[in-house]
């Protein structure tokens, strides 16, 4: 019988391996598990935002069905009627009655600063919308949506 019993455990080669091992996995998974929340966070700002323009526009849309003295143009005075024919003449300002109401309902393009909002960037677009023919605006898209080109396109709007 050997006088010395053989000793149990790991040696510290061995234990250093195995940290060092276990350390490169946990860096891998941690790597994918943060590109996946990243991506997921990508995606779901992209959904967020996508939403808040269909709302925005589906408003618009039914607004406009229900109107009558349509106008379009380039600004000024927008309470006549006024046809903006494609290609060659697109307008930036939209106006129309509604006949349920008789509201005057005005809609615009506006660059970063007159977006009027908090969180808007500056050069950020946004579309406008007025209830009272274009004195007062307010916001008719979020935040998070940069509205870069608008055009509106209005043929027939004369009775």
């Amino acid at each position: 019988m050997s006088k010395h019993k053989k000793q149990q455990g790991f040696t510290l080669v061995e234990m250093t391996v195995s940290i060092g091992l276990f350390i490169i996995i946990m860096f891998i998974a941690t790597s994918a598990f943060l590109t996946i929340v990243n991506t997921d966070r990508k995606a779901r700002s992209v959904r967020i935002a996508s939403d808040n323009l269909n709302i925005a526009l589906e408003d618009m849309q039914r607004r406009i069905k229900t109107g009558s003295a349509y106008y379009c143009g380039t600004g000024g005075e927008v309470s006549g009627v006024f046809d903006c024919m494609p290609p060659a003449s697109p307008g930036t300002v939209f106006s129309f009655t509604d006949d349920k109401t008789g509201t005057r309902y005005t809609y615009k393009l506006a660059a970063g600063v007159s977006c009027p909002a908090s969180g808007f960037v500056a050069g950020q677009g946004c579309i406008l919308r007025s209830g009272d023919g274009g004195v007062t605006f307010m916001l008719a898209t979020s935040p998070e949506i940069d509205i870069t080109k608008l055009n509106f396109y209005v043929l027939g709007s004369a009775p």
